[in-house]
């Protein structure tokens, strides 16, 4: 059973915009399955070794359905969405899905334990939406093995699409998502609804990353080096990790730079230690450029004032940013080409100084015309 403002709005968000994932349809499948074998390549796990592998994931259970498709031994899913365990439950009564075991829980605050030990865990999207990375963590680790590894994909911080996210998180209220579906829906008129989508369709990648990232109770975007460190402390090494900086905003160039991988295998069983895994606010981070740190200026020194427009402004407001910012990055990750909605070719800002004049200017105009 929910019981938590937390479980209930996560749920109610994937639900919103996850619907071909909760179906398992066959382009998100094809799709995560690439990514899956590029992970366990980056795992130095050799497909020789799939059929002996129990796997722990958390999530819609795509990732679960693509796993027994490659043929590891078990899957042991768990999820706070009745749907996404449900969905599961009923595929495994078909005799191919018997290794999916999926259980209901908040792994935060419900301790998990697997009736065998785990030799891979697969969190792909999944921690920075914790309401406490370290508890669920805490519970995860516990049941992987000795040399078993772990997973890990979080949005990046210091990445421009994130330093947007947070600002956005930090005005908007996370409980207007009705409001904001009307809104949206009337200023765009058509909308898939369909995650499938997102790579040929930006609005409705604009729908799906403002649902996601504004609305969901929890986006902490994590210091990478208390991460590091809670698992050395914990027995286990490092053997991957996605290239890192403090910050880095030039990356209009491809999405996959908001985010970063991590893969860690526990080298010895261990008495569980306490380390603190940190959220960074992305105005504080201690940038060195001259438009960045007048930028955060700015944003500093007006949010109160944004705090104080109405709450279709401020759904408009926050519309308009990621708009601004996710436009140029989308068109060279997915299309190559201008962006065309009816044929019709957008206006966005191509290099990062005028996504930072057109931000300043957008705020302004929202201010102006409401004070």
């Amino acid at each position: 059973m929910i019981n938590s403002k937390y479980e209930t709005g996560t749920a109610k968000v994937y639900s919103k915009i996850y619907h071909d994932r909760y179906k398992y349809h066959h382009n998100q499948t094809n799709y995560t399955k690439k990514l899956i074998l590029k992970n366990l390549k980056q795992a130095k796990i050799k497909r020789n070794e799939f059929k002996n592998m129990r796997v722990m994931n958390i999530g819609t259970g795509v990732e679960s359905v693509v796993f027994n498709h490659i043929g590891v031994k078990k899957v042991f899913h768990f999820d706070l969405s009745s749907r996404a365990v449900n969905n599961l439950k009923n595929l495994s009564k078909k005799r191919k899905y018997k290794n999916i075991h999926s259980t209901k829980k908040n792994v935060v605050r419900e301790k998990i334990k697997t009736s065998e030990k785990i030799n891979f865990v697969f969190l792909q999207g999944v921690i920075h939406h914790f309401s406490n990375v370290e508890n669920g963590l805490k519970n995860i680790i516990k049941n992987i093995d000795v040399k078993g590894k772990i997973f890990i994909r979080i949005y990046k911080s210091g990445s421009l699409g994130y330093f947007y996210v947070d600002f956005i998180r930090k005005f908007l209220d996370l409980n207007s998502i009705n409001l904001f579906d009307r809104i949206f829906k009337k200023r765009f008129k058509l909308v898939t609804n369909s995650s499938g989508q997102v790579r040929t369709d930006f609005l409705t990648y604009l729908y799906n990353h403002c649902i996601d990232n504004i609305f969901v109770p929890s986006v902490f975007l994590i210091e990478r080096k208390s991460l590091q460190k809670f698992f050395k402390i914990n027995g286990f090494k490092n053997i991957y990790k996605g290239k890192s900086e403090e910050y880095f905003h030039n990356d209009l160039y491809n999405k996959k730079f908001s985010s970063i991988s991590y893969i860690f295998q526990k080298e010895k069983n261990f008495n569980y230690k306490k380390n603190r895994i940190n959220h960074v606010d992305q105005l504080n981070i201690k940038y060195k450029e001259k438009n960045i740190k007048e930028l955060v200026s700015f944003l500093k020194d007006k949010l109160n004032l944004i705090r104080k427009l109405n709450s279709e402004s401020k759904i408009n407001l926050a519309i308009d940013l990621f708009f601004n910012v996710e436009a140029f990055r989308y068109q060279n990750s997915f299309l190559k080409n201008d962006i065309r909605i009816k044929g019709k070719k957008l206006d966005y800002p191509k290099n990062l100084n005028d996504i930072y004049k057109k931000t300043i200017l957008i705020i302004s105009n929202y201010i102006n015309n409401e004070h």
